[in-house]
């Protein structure tokens, strides 16, 4: 344990490790790793990020393709993976669904309105006054009028 210690000991004190271990300097700071590495990378070969606008005139114009074109961008692999993606959903199974989120998306869906009915019932009672309500009903009357 002891030998453990003095060998610790002796690398804090040791000021000089850089020039003995030139190999441990990193140069550029710690490397990057992750999606900055992939983002730089695609800079680097001349890929941009895609704007809010390009998808959305992606989408908007392969709802207006045929069929046979859309089978022909979705085996495409040159193409973004985007269109191909968009391609095959649109040739799926649930194609109206797909269609239909996409729209929603991009044009809005249509405004629903809901008519709500209230029926209130008013029992009688001993305990009302005929005369006030007579009153409040002229009130009523005069403040829709």
């Amino acid at each position: 344990m002891w030998e453990y210690l003095d060998k610790r000991m002796k690398w804090k004190n040791n000021t000089n490790w850089l020039k003995e271990n030139p190999q441990n300097i990193l140069g550029k700071g710690r490397p990057r790793k992750g999606i900055s590495l992939v983002n730089n990378e695609l800079e680097e070969k001349g890929y941009s990020p895609a704007t809010k606008q390009d998808i959305e005139v992606n989408y908007m114009s392969m709802i207006n393709l045929e069929k046979a074109e859309l089978e022909l961008l979705s085996l495409d692999t040159t193409k973004p993976i985007l269109v191909n993606i968009i391609a095959k959903s649109l040739l799926g199974n649930n194609w109206f669904s797909i269609a239909e989120n996409m729209l929603d998306r991009w044009i809005g869906k249509a405004k629903q309105t809901e008519e709500v009915k209230q029926i209130v019932k008013i029992e009688s009672s001993k305990d009302i006054d005929w005369k006030n309500l007579e009153e409040l009903k002229n009130l009523i009357n005069n403040l829709t009028n």
